[in-house]
């Protein structure tokens, strides 16, 4: 990773434009070549410094869905698999490996406490995985998260 996307990793986490090209918004506000901000969003992609790019939603629109943190024990050599599931949900935001008895944990939301519960077993059987908690979110505390993008 070099310093143009270091910068452009900043710039998408607090700004991705919503327009018919994205990325040209992106490459004229940075004064950059839009298909090398293409390659660049790509390679980074390829490389795991993003896993997706999805959009943040105001409080209006959390409180008129459940939400909950899960957390899941996943054997150490089924991580990557379990990642990649995981992350091919659209109602899944973001997840984390912790060094804990529960080591995959991940945030979801859905129309209702079955929604999620339906999701989250979906998960849980097409990993094998029998041993998870699902903790129901009950208020808002924090809404926003920036990564540092350090040098």
């Amino acid at each position: 990773m070099d310093n143009i996307d270091r910068i452009i990793l900043k710039y998408i986490q607090k700004r991705f434009p919503i327009s018919e090209r994205p990325y040209l918004k992106i490459a004229n506000d940075l004064h950059l070549d839009e298909n090398d901000v293409k390659k660049r969003i790509k390679n980074l992609y390829e490389n795991g410094y993003i896993i997706k790019i999805i959009p943040k939603f105001s409080t209006r629109y959390y409180e008129k869905y459940e939400r909950a943190l899960v957390a899941m024990k996943i054997k150490e050599d089924e991580i990557e698999r379990a990642a990649q599931v995981i992350n091919s949900f659209e109602n899944i935001t973001h997840n984390y490996l912790r060094e804990h008895e529960y080591n995959v944990w991940f945030t979801v939301s859905g129309k209702n406490a079955d929604e999620i519960k339906e999701l989250v077993e979906k998960i849980s059987k097409e990993l094998n995985v029998k041993d998870y908690m699902i903790l129901r979110s009950v208020k808002t505390l924090k809404l926003d998260t920036e990564f540092e993008v350090s040098e």
